[in-house]
Formats: structure tokens, sequence, C-alpha cells
């Protein structure tokens, strides 16, 4: 019985032990700071303490627990006690992924499933286009439990493939098409894949011992025999490769049962929106792109999917977002973080309704943020590669602090002290998950595969993956993560084995021993290698280093900066002191060296392209041929540098030319070509392609007439306009436009439809045609830039490159498509100075 003490206390808490015929605890605390339930309980665990050691006095320290049955019970109910949405899959009787997307096949045949741009298909659609593909992988001896490679760039032909693997019950094996090419022959190998499947031409399979279909190339029977699915839960549904600390990637086997559970409980655990329309935008070789291209179909929902390189440029996503009125991502926070970046893409936030953000951990600066743009729901969600992509999600309420929440159904969590013994509530401990969603194991790598996955005896019971992440149960029974207890890292949401890297560079010819770890600087944490070395004469380079470092690792783990040391400083025991590698490196002692060279750039384009990139990137000496991507340079960064690029050269640069150009000297010749114009002389023709369905063909097309016109007008600054048809037999006639009466967009539409339809002096809308701007003289040599083209299914504005300048045109794309999407908007356009 607690009794509360009035007079005054030094300490927050003090304790009193007297001993006569029996051990007597007292116990005094300052009511203000302490609660008497904290109070309770402290004394029920010391009860706790003390009993085993009346009982076994020859306990060791680390094998005495202070965790009473009261508590093992409130453990327990932590995975149990949640408050779960309706599940949107409640009513189906299907249960499993492929036949729930086959019912939605048979219940909303003509609903669009998938959207990659190129490519649209319905439900109906996407299921046909499976059964010919798995029809055509049997036809190939693909068996059931064959590991079939996915090598291709991210569209509606992967998700096609990897649903087809699953119906003749094969294993998927997702590989980026940019991974290094050691790094793709090694999984390949290790996996025992039976064929890959990719959707182009791919230089990188040039090696691979098996056979490779291209799936776009290849013709297919326009009908198979039927393909009788059998769901088989212990079958394994894919193997994902992570970061390894044997200096080679580990491949996580995960089961159709681990999935299946994912799929049910994980739907149960967050809300959607009424209309799921969910953007893709990771690489396969996360886990996080299966839920994203699946969770919108077994819902009946609309996927949209963008390709490798427009999934990493954020003016691509965010208009992927606004034209195709997505409202729901699954993405990291640091993706989150660059879309942010540039203002003119927050518009993109006020469609989105539900963010899912996982593989970082999520600060409270970047929810708000995300406030002030967007009302939208954020789910913090956790899960590694090894428990099938996430096993927990809370909702982040203003105000609260922000956790991993509790687990999904079907899944455990336990926080262990280093002997594998539970942990009390509030202690911190290494995070362990148990239940449905664990992986199989490690691909041929059982010893990894026993130390990760260990089987626990009482009051757990169960197998349990070791996740290496630091964490603690707060008092309601959510897990709060803050930190790792081994050497695994995160960048950019990509998960880093250090180990790996060191294993890597010991490698080189002329390494002997490394050490990998990680710095940071104002922006961003990056990797640095220290290394040491018996040669004596001949000269390191840290280009020669990356490079073949880049055979092997992925570009996230490439070192930044590169030291040669002459001896590893070690501890009080012997294990090579980390702290003071950095400290010595950061002071510049005689026994470090930072790996340099003089680097000779021969234009003044490039030299000027290095002073920026050496201040953008804290970076001397930077490689004519590096890549920005190797040097520490990351989609966080882009934005900023982009600036200091266009602002410092006067050009206008795009982000799809910092990822096509990421070197200095391919950079340097795509800001000459834009400064001295010799992109002119090229045949190429700047466009902006406008797709036109079926049943709004007319109404687009009027819509595409009244921009082109109003564009006219705008660049000629005269309200009256001339245009030229070209017409297929080779004629051609000019017609007048007068845009002073077009106050709105609503209003120039429906003049122009009024013409179209009752003037036969105008273009016409059914034959295919070419409008020229031609300055109101009727000789078609006398262009001034502009033409329209009409095709069967798109209307093209294209400009020709030797009238307009390319930073002109694109800010009038830009503009000429926010009109497309919001009719709201005025007609008149911004200036546009040369």
């Amino acid at each position: 019985m607690m009794k509360r003490q009035i007079q005054e206390l030094s300490s927050i808490l003090e304790i009193f032990c007297t001993l006569s015929d029996r051990l007597y605890f007292k116990l005094r605390y300052q009511t203000d700071k302490l609660d008497e339930s904290a109070m309770n309980y402290l004394l029920e665990s010391l009860e706790t303490l003390l009993n085993q050691v009346i009982e076994n006095p020859h306990l060791k320290l680390d094998e005495v627990s202070a965790i009473s049955s009261h508590e093992l019970r409130s453990i327990a109910a932590f995975s149990e006690d949640h408050d779960f949405y309706p599940s949107v899959l409640a009513n189906r009787k299907e249960k499993n992924l492929i036949a729930l997307i086959e019912g939605n096949a048979k219940d909303i045949p003509e609903q669009t499933a998938i959207d990659d741009y190129e490519k649209k298909y319905s439900y109906g659609e996407f299921v046909d286009e499976s059964n010919l593909l798995a029809g055509h992988l049997c036809q190939e001896k693909v068996k059931p439990g064959d590991v079939v490679g996915l090598f291709m760039d991210k569209s509606a032909d992967l998700v096609i493939a990897m649903y087809a693997v699953w119906k003749i019950g094969a294993v998927v094996l997702p590989i980026d098409i940019d991974f290094p090419v050691n790094r793709i022959d090694y999984m390949i190998s290790n996996s025992m894949v039976h064929t890959v499947l990719t959707n182009f031409s791919a230089d990188k399979l040039a090696s691979v011992d098996c056979p490779v279909i291209n799936i776009v190339s290849t013709p297919k029977e326009e009908k198979y025999e039927e393909i009788n699915y059998i769901y088989q839960p212990n079958s394994l549904a894919y193997i994902l490769y992570t970061s390894g600390s044997t200096g080679r990637p580990k491949g996580v086997e995960i089961k159709h049962a681990s999935l299946t559970n994912f799929i049910f409980s994980s739907l149960k655990a967050v809300s959607l929106p009424d209309k799921i329309n969910m953007i893709a935008t990771t690489s396969c070789s996360f886990d996080i792109s299966i839920s994203e291209m699946f969770w919108p179909l077994v819902v009946g929902g609309s996927l949209t999917i963008l390709n490798n390189m427009d999934a990493k440029n954020p003016d691509k996503i965010c208009k992927a977002i606004e034209l195709k009125h997505c409202n729901a991502i699954q993405t990291t926070p640091s993706r989150i973080q660059l879309l942010l970046q540039y203002e003119k893409n927050h518009l993109a936030f006020e469609n989105l309704t539900h963010l899912y953000l996982m593989g970082e951990v999520l600060s409270e600066s970047l929810v708000h943020e995300i406030r002030q743009v967007s009302p939208c729901e954020i789910f913090n969600c956790y899960g590694p590669t090894e428990s099938t992509i996430w096993v927990s999600a809370k909702k982040v309420e203003p105000g609260k602090k922000i956790t991993i929440g509790k687990p999904i159904e079907n899944v455990q969590f336990y926080i262990l002290r280093n002997n594998l013994t539970l942990a009390a509530i509030g202690t911190y401990g290494q995070l362990a998950l148990a239940g449905d969603s664990l992986a199989a194991g490690y691909r041929d790598n059982e010893k990894l595969t026993s130390k990760s996955f260990v089987e626990l005896g009482t009051p757990i019971n169960q197998r349990v993956y070791l996740t290496g992440d630091l964490a603690r149960w707060d008092s309601k029974g959510e897990v709060e993560v803050v930190g790792r207890v081994d050497n695994q890292i995160k960048i950019n949401g990509v998960r880093i084995e250090l180990d790996e890297i060191e294993k890597v560079a010991s490698a080189h010819e002329g390494i002997k021993n490394a050490v990998a770890l990680v710095n940071h600087d104002e922006t961003s944490k990056f990797i640095s290698l220290y290394f040491t070395s018996d040669w004596t004469t001949k000269k390191f380079s840290a280009p020669e280093i990356r490079q073949y470092l880049s055979h092997h690792l992925l570009s996230q783990m490439l070192p930044k900066q590169i030291y040669q040391v002459e001896y590893f400083p070690l501890n009080s025991n012997g294990k090579i002191d980390r702290e003071k590698l950095i400290e010595i490196s950061r002071l510049s002692q005689t026994q470090v060296q930072l790996i340099e060279e003089d680097v000779k750039y021969y234009t003044d384009t490039q030299r000027l392209l290095a002073k920026i990139w050496e201040k953008e990137l804290n970076q001397k000496n930077i490689g004519l041929f590096e890549s920005y991507f190797d040097i520490g340079g990351n989609s966080l960064k882009i934005i900023q540098l982009l600036n200091a690029l266009n602002n410092e050269l006067r050009v206008s640069l795009s982000i799809a030319d910092l990822f096509k150009f990421p070197s200095i000297a391919l950079l340097s010749e795509r800001v000459d070509e834009l400064s001295s114009h010799k992109f002119l002389k090229t045949k190429e023709i700047t466009k902006m392609d406008i797709s036109i369905s079926e049943e709004d063909f007319i109404e687009q097309k009027i819509k595409v007439f009244v921009l082109y016109v109003l564009m006219i007008s705008h660049l000629t600054k005269d309200p009256k306009v001339i245009v030229t048809e070209c017409l297929a037999d080779g004629h051609y006639t000019n017609y007048s436009f007068d845009t002073t009466y077009w106050e709105t967009l609503e209003k120039a539409l429906e003049e122009m439809a009024a013409s179209l339809t009752t003037t036969d002096r105008l273009p016409s809308t059914n034959s295919a045609s070419l409008w020229k701007y031609s300055g109101g003289d009727s000789i078609l040599e006398q262009i001034d830039g502009i033409l329209l083209e009409q095709h069967s299914d798109k209307i093209c504005l294209s400009f020709d490159p030797k009238k307009i300048r390319e930073n002109r045109v694109e800010a009038i794309l830009n503009d000429l498509k926010r009109l497309l999407i919001y009719p709201e908007l005025q007609l008149s356009l911004p200036s546009y100075t040369d």
C-alpha cells in the first residue's frame, strides 16, 4: 500500500530498506514528478527480482528479469489491442491476391486498372494480358517454384509480368534496371533464376546464363489453355535482395501466406480513399513497390505508374498526380521532402488525401511542412523487408508524438534485452517481430537465416526476426524506434550494411583493410571510406576507387569522401575506434590523407560547372566523368544544384537534364548546346502530346485549338490570329480568329465549338491536318515556329527551335498544360523574355 509523503524531498525518489524478521522497503517521491501507478509498478518489479534471487541465488545478473506476470500480460495485449479500420475486403469471399483481382475483372471489367502513360489497361484487359503471358511462360517450360527474374522498367508490363508469374505458381525476382551488372549477375545466379523477362533490349543481360524473353517483341499466341490457379500459401511469392554484411546482397524469401496476411491486415490498419488512385514511384527492388502496385488493384481502384526515370523527377511525379488525379502515395519521407522543395509542386498535394510514409524516421518538421499544403491523412508505417513490406502503421495526429504504433493483425512485437529475454515496458532493447508476416529466410544462406530468425522459449514461444532496431514500448502500448543496435544505416530510405561496403572495398587489389562510416553535413548524411594499403609507389585515385565500387554496389552506397590512413586507431577492447577515426580525419592529421587528384578541365564551361558542384557538394577535385549521384549527390540536393546552375549559367536546365547528363563532361556539352543554340540545327522539335480518349475527342480537340490560338495571340501580342491549315492533298487555307472577347476559357470553348460546327471555312475536326501560324501570310515557308498536328489518337503542339528559344517553349508548354487542367484559370499568359 502506497502512502503519500507530504514533507519536501531533496530527490525525486528516495528508497529506504530495513531488515528485521522481514525485508521492508519504503518509497518517498515528489508527487508532481511521479505518480502512484509508477511507484506501484516499481515495487512490483522489485518484488519479482527478489523472488527470483531467493529461489535461485546463483542466477547471473543478465538472467534476472524484472518483468512481473502482470506486465507480461500487458505486453501480450499490446500486439492484440488495436483500433482497426473497417476492412475494405470484409465482404469479399476471395482470400488471396490473385483471386481478388480476378474477382474485380469479372465485376468491373471496363474500369481502368493501370495507366503508365504509354498503355492503359482495364481490369478485364489486365487479366487477359496476364493470362496470355502466363500461358507463354508455361510454353517455355517455367514450372511452379521456378524463379523468374523481372528486368523491366517500371511500367504496366512489370505488373502484368509479376501477376503472370504468380498465376503459374512461380517465384518473382524483381531486378532494378539501374543496378550494376555484377550485382545483377549475382542476384540471378544466387537465386537460381530459370528465365528472365524484360521489356526492352537489355545489354546488362548479355552474360546471363538463362533464357531471356522480351515480352514486347516476342510473339504470343492469341489464346492459351486456361490456367487453373491453385493458391499455395507455403510456396514462395518473391525474393528481394537487400544490402548484406557479408559483402554480398542477401535474398529475402517471402511466402504467399506472408503476402496475403499483409494485404488483408494492412488494409485494416489504415484508411483508404473512397476510390483510390495510387501513384507508383518506388524502384521494384524495394518491397514498397509491391504494395503500391497491388494495393489499389485488390480493392478495385486504379494504379498510375511512372517509369524509372520519371519516378526520380519531382516535376514528373507532381504533374502525374495532377493530370491523373492521384489521391494516394506510398513512399519515403525523403521523397516527400523532395516533392515539397518546389513551391510549384504544392498544387499536387491538394489532390493527395492519403500519404503512407515508410523506410525512414518521420520527423515532426516534415509533418508540419506537409500540413502547410495539404490536410491529407498521414500514416507512419514500419517494417523491414524480412517482415513483408510493413507490419505497423500509425496515423499521425496533430500535437501527438510520432510512433510506429502497434502491429497489424497476426503480427507480434517484442522488445528484447541483449540476452534475448523480454525488456520491461519503457526500457530500450532490440525490436523483434513474430507472426504470419515473417520471411522464410535468406536465399541459400542458412547461417545468416539462423542468426536473424531465432526460436525463443517461454514466455514468447515463437520464431522471431531480430530487426536490429533499438526501440521501447511507451505507456500506451505503442513502439518508439530510436536507432540501431548494429552497423546498418539508411540513406534516403535505402537500407545499407556498412560491412558490405568494407568487404567490397577490401577486395580491391591495393586496399589492405577498409572501414566505412557515416558522416553528416548541414543537409544530409553520407558515407566516408577509410583504408590502409601496402602500396608504396602507386598513387590512389578517388574516381578509380569509386568506379571499382560502382561495379558492385548501389549508387547510394558509394562513398563521398575517401581517406587513406597509416593505421586504424583502436579502443581499449582492441577494436577499431570509429569515432576517433572520424575525429582525426577532421583534424587532417599527417597519418590521414584525403584521396584527391588534380583534375584537368578543358573548357570554361567545365571549370564553371566544377566550381558550382564543389560548392553545392562540399567537395573538391570532382572528376570529369564522375556521376553526381556517385559523389554524394542525391535527389534531395538536386533542386538546390539545379537552381544554382541555372542562376550562374543563365540557362534553363531541367531536372531531367541532370539525370540524363550526370557528369561534368556530359552536362558541360548540354550547357554549351543550350547557350550556343546548337540544338537549333537538329531536326528534333519540342512537342506537347495531348492524349485524347474517344468519348471526349471533339471536346479535347476544341480545347487544344483554343489554346493554340491563344498562345499565338500571346506571342504576337495581337488579339487577331491567322493560321494556315495544310490538308492531306497538299492544299492549304488561311483562317482568322479574334480573341478580343475571349475572357474565360469556357467562353472561348463555346465560341470555338460554335465556329467549328457552323462554318466549313475552319479546320476540320475529323480529318488529319496541320495548323501553322503564318503571321497573316499564306506562304507556307514563312511560318513562325509553331505547328499543331492532328493524329487519330492525339494532338501535338510543336515548336520549331529555329524560331523559338527552348526555355521559352518549356515555359509556354507548362502554362498550356495548366490551362488544360484548370479551366477556371484566366486566358492571359505571362510574358516570356528571351
